[in-house]
């Protein structure tokens, strides 16, 4: 609909009534849903995937928080799930001893539905072989582990879905 604010090559845009859009040289870079905004059954702004979304109170949050992203500077290249500013104080990779306790819950899924699938495959249909039951576990466990991220999605939205799949053992043993 129209640029409300611009700092260089930043804009925050009016895309509908209580919508706006973050964009850094034209590329959207953050959306920003007011209490203004109507759901439309078929397509809820607030559940893009592809792009962050923040709820605010007011249009006059909307601007501040387009100042706070504004004065950060450019964007960083890639894909960021965390929404929140990185601090540096992150665990590397191997920490924990070279255990497998920071791999997210994901790539877990990843590989069973792989390694399963690769096991049944290669067995065919000879349902005694004990590879082929392995194989069926393993895709049986993803399926599931993916059929709750789903449900987490549709029950809790979509920030609960993202913390599950990218949630590591060591993320659930420190009880915070």
């Amino acid at each position: 609909m129209g640029v409300v604010r611009r700092e260089g090559d930043w804009r925050l845009e009016k895309v509908s009534e209580g919508v706006y859009e973050i964009t850094y040289d034209r590329e959207p870079q953050m959306k920003v849903i007011t209490p203004d905004y109507t759901p439309d059954p078929l397509n809820d702004e607030r559940q893009d995937l592809m792009i962050d979304v923040r709820e605010v109170d007011s249009k006059r949050d909307a601007k501040k928080l387009f100042r706070e992203v504004a004065s950060g500077g450019p964007p960083t290249a890639g894909f960021n799930l965390d929404s929140t500013p990185s601090t540096g104080t992150g665990t590397s990779p191997t920490a924990g001893g070279g255990e497998l306790e920071n791999v997210p819950n994901i790539a877990v899924i990843s590989v069973f539905l792989f390694v399963g699938g690769y096991a049944r495959y290669n067995v065919g249909l000879d349902l005694s072989a004990p590879s082929f039951l392995f194989g069926l576990l393993l895709v049986g466990v993803s399926v599931a582990a993916t059929g709750w991220a789903w449900l987490l999605y549709r029950t809790k939205g979509i920030d609960s879905m993202i913390a599950f799949l990218f949630a590591t053992s060591s993320d659930s043993g420190s009880g915070e």
